[in-house]
């Protein structure tokens, strides 16, 4: 399984706002072999372009993935593709997602945010 982190010199496009929301997840590719198989995970912090989730499920890098990301039944459904996995003294994998859209529309970016805590 591959593995790479970004490195701390990158400059983001995007504000990142630290906030935990629960998440819930799939692999594309199961997906198109009819396999629905969800993971669950939290937000570490999430961006107009993309997110950071904590998870107990390895997911390689250039995974595509669906995500529910929210609480109480007001899922915002997302997809993502996977471009990096790491650890950072952690036991379970963090996964930083890039958007496949453009980016998330601002007023369902601010109701995603508000329905986080920081």
């Amino acid at each position: 399984m591959s593995y790479a982190m970004p490195s701390r010199r990158q400059t983001r496009e995007h504000r990142r706002y630290s906030v935990d929301l629960p998440v819930r997840f799939a692999d594309d590719s199961n997906l198109r072999r009819k396999e629905i198989v969800m993971h669950a995970g939290w937000t570490r912090n999430i961006s107009r372009k993309g997110l950071c989730v904590y998870t107990d499920h390895d997911v390689p890098v250039g995974s595509e993935l669906t995500l529910e990301v929210g609480t109480d039944g007001t899922e915002l459904v997302l997809r993502g593709t996977v471009v990096w996995v790491g650890y950072r003294g952690h036991t379970s994998p963090e996964i930083g997602i890039e958007l496949t859209a453009s980016e998330i529309d601002p007023s369902l970016f601010e109701w995603l945010l508000s329905t986080g805590t920081e």
